[in-house]
Order: structure tokens, then C-alpha cells, then sequence
């Protein structure tokens, strides 16, 4: 990660942007997920699912989790994590 910073977009860490050095994004247009997305669990046992984004030059641009139930997102357990396949969306 020496080529990236990471910057918290939200004051409970759910959404991550990355910056990568040398690389300019420009106006933004929009952004689809990679074909694999997380399942793990929050530290209450509260699903919570983790989406990577890229932009549209395909470079890395946000990590985003979802949580499932009430309130913000406190301490994922990342030893409970699933990855699953699917489609990249556009």
C-alpha cells in the first residue's frame, strides 16, 4: 500500500476511499464492483457485506461494507469472512 493512501469518507469507517499516487481520476463517472464480494460479520453477529469498487479505468477506488441491521458498523470480524463470486456491475 505504499502506492495508496486510504481515506475514511464516513466517521464509522463503512466507506473507504483510495488515493493512488501518480494516478489522477479526473471527473468522476461512475464506479462498478469487482466480480467478488465479501460476507462477514460485525462484533454483535450482525452480517454486514464488503463491496470493492473500481473506477472506470478500472483502478481501485472504494471499499464500502454494508451493514445489516441497526446502527453504525463497529468492529467487523474478519475471521468470519466469505468470499462470493458474482457479476461486476457497470
Amino acid at each position: 500500500m505504499s502506492l495508496a493512501r486510504a481515506e475514511e469518507m464516513l466517521d464509522d469507517a463503512s466507506l473507504i476511499r483510495f488515493h493512488l499516487f501518480g494516478y489522477e481520476r479526473g471527473d468522476y463517472h461512475g464506479q462498478h464492483t469487482y466480480p467478488v464480494e465479501g460476507q462477514l460479520n460485525d462484533c454483535d453477529g450482525t452480517p454486514v457485506h464488503v463491496l470493492l469498487y473500481a473506477d472506470p479505468a478500472d483502478r481501485l477506488y472504494e471499499l464500502e461494507f454494508l451493514r445489516w441491521g441497526d446502527g453504525p458498523l463497529q468492529a467487523p470480524d474478519w475471521a468470519s469472512l466469505k468470499l462470493i463470486e458474482g457479476q461486476r456491475s457497470r
